[in-house]
């Protein structure tokens, strides 16, 4: 509905729609990603679902996705999303490959079993040949976009100084070479 109403409303507008997000950030809500990340390294068995699709999205993706059609003032709707459409088990199995994590751990589970409040769409997915065409991004494929967040990652766990900043601060470098943060 309030895509109708922005689209009725004779202003310039972008829309974006994306879906199951996931990377790093500072002072953010924990992600699927880094929930099954912090489990695995935890040692703690969990269960993920086999039975719901959706396109994972590195939230870098999506902020670079809009930023371009921000810059090239385009108007309209444009899915922003991963590349694959995959379901969270074989997110969860993709993701402990990547980080050299326990996948013995991680069980499959149907959704009915996990008794979810709200419902919750079993087969989703977005085409993004639109913005791929439209404003020239190439969406990372789930591999690309864990490996950026395995990245991401390492560089606050190591706190490397001759790391461009974490995604989210800001960082300066004094004459004598030390980085502060503002």
């Amino acid at each position: 509905a309030s895509e109708n109403a922005l689209g009725g409303s004779g202003l310039q507008y972008v829309i974006a729609r994306t879906m199951v997000l996931y990377g790093y950030g500072v002072a953010v809500k924990t992600n699927f990603a880094l929930w099954v990340i912090q489990s695995l390294e935890k040692k703690l068995p969990i269960r993920v679902v086999d039975d719901q699709y959706g396109n994972p999205t590195l939230v870098d993706d999506l902020a670079y996705g809009v930023a371009r059609a921000i810059e090239l003032e385009r108007i309209g709707i444009y899915n922003i999303a991963g590349r694959e459409i995959v379901h969270r088990y074989e997110f969860a199995l993709q993701i402990a490959r990547m980080f050299d994590l326990d996948s013995t751990l991680i069980s499959p589970v149907k959704t009915v079993q996990l008794r979810q409040p709200a419902p919750r769409p079993m087969k989703s997915g977005l085409i993004t040949l639109k913005a791929e065409v439209e404003l020239g991004i190439k969406p990372s494929t789930l591999e690309q976009g864990l490996s950026v967040l395995k990245s991401q990652l390492s560089r606050t766990t190591r706190k490397m100084t001759d790391s461009p900043p974490i995604p989210g601060t800001a960082s300066t470098r004094t004459p004598d070479g030390r980085t502060g943060k503002h």
